[in-house]
């Protein structure tokens, strides 16, 4: 089973949303919120899949279908534009409507995904809350969040609201990022050492400081890397076909934030395993998981990646080697 196909049926919500389409009293609109963008979009399809009588294997590609309509944020601002009153600009909220307001081309109904809601423009809100207020028939409607309370609360409280889990993350299949990440293991317990929580420290203070710049930089090579390996994978199946170029920049930056998101989710697990084995550490672990997730929020707000997971692992350095 691919970790698409098992975050929707090993997860509550896709047991839910099961029955209800086998009850057929699926509601028109679904709100799919939680913390890993790359979980709501194999969430989303497998759903579509299901409502449009496709298979796993369609869920688990970037195939199109002719009822199956999404919407992206674009340009450099990533937004949801709403566009011209005559609803043919590609990838705007207009033509998106327009789309969905048409009758299904050969699947018993349409679903329109609205990827990374809490883009939208005012403009684009107020139209789309219309929609949501008349849905077409024969249409599902499924908004993709990881910030829901950015959306307008009416938006929200005409949708059915779901958490997706996480999608299994692992570094098996990695050998970079595998090495990477035992050398940040050891480096955190170097440093938990330093400040005589354990053992008997290996490195110096000078040495651990020198290690953050170290990692950063393999990081930076590391992402620039995967990132490219993404987006030729997507390339190879036909997801840029018929993008204008603000479209295809705003599916690789979209790309980009899914290859950085599972890494700053394995970092937390790798952090949070040290605790594990080492119980007095819990409060460094602790303090560093506050750390990443606000870092998670500047990386919303447009910090580069870089710099903060060099702030990251300076606060990170600070937290495990302080004496208590």
């Amino acid at each position: 089973m691919s970790a698409g196909a098992a975050v929707f049926e090993e997860s509550a919500a896709g047991q839910v949303i099961q029955r209800a389409l086998e009850k057929g009293r699926l509601a028109h609109a679904l709100l799919l919120f939680g913390p890993d963008m790359e979980a709501l979009e194999a969430f989303a399809r497998h759903t579509a899949a299901r409502l449009l009588g496709l298979g796993v294997d369609w869920a688990d590609s970037n195939a199109s279908h002719p009822d199956f309509l999404t919407l992206r944020p674009s340009g450099k601002i990533r937004q949801i534009k709403i566009g011209g009153r005559d609803g043919a600009e590609n990838n705007t909220m207009r033509q998106f409507i327009r789309l969905i307001g048409q009758t299904p081309l050969s699947a018993p109904r349409k679903v329109a995904v609205l990827y990374e809601a809490e883009q939208l423009n005012a403009a684009s809100a107020n139209a789309f809350l219309k929609t949501l207020e008349e849905p077409p028939a024969d249409t599902t409607l499924l908004l993709l969040t990881t910030r829901p309370y950015s959306l307008l609360a009416t938006i929200r409280s005409r949708c059915l609201h779901f958490r997706i889990p996480k999608m299994a993350t692992t570094a098996d299949d990695d050998p970079e990022l595998a090495a990477w990440l035992e050398d940040y293991r050891q480096w955190l317990r170097d440093l938990a050492a330093l400040a005589g929580r354990v053992g008997a420290p290996r490195a110096s203070h000078g040495r651990l400081v020198m290690t953050v710049y170290g990692l950063v930089a393999r990081f930076s090579v590391w992402l620039e890397k995967r990132t490219a390996e993404a987006c030729a994978a997507l390339k190879e199946q036909g997801a840029f076909e018929n993008l204008d170029n603000d479209e295809a920049e705003a599916l690789k930056s979209s790309t980009a934030i899914d290859v950085r998101n599972r890494f700053l989710a394995l970092i937390e697990e790798a952090t949070c395993a040290i605790a594990r084995e080492n119980p007095a550490t819990a409060p460094a672990a602790i303090d560093s998981v506050k750390a990443l997730e606000n870092l998670q929020g500047l990386l919303r707000a447009n910090l580069n990646i870089n710099t903060g997971l060099e702030n990251y692992l300076l606060q990170a350095l600070r937290a495990w080697a302080r004496r208590d």
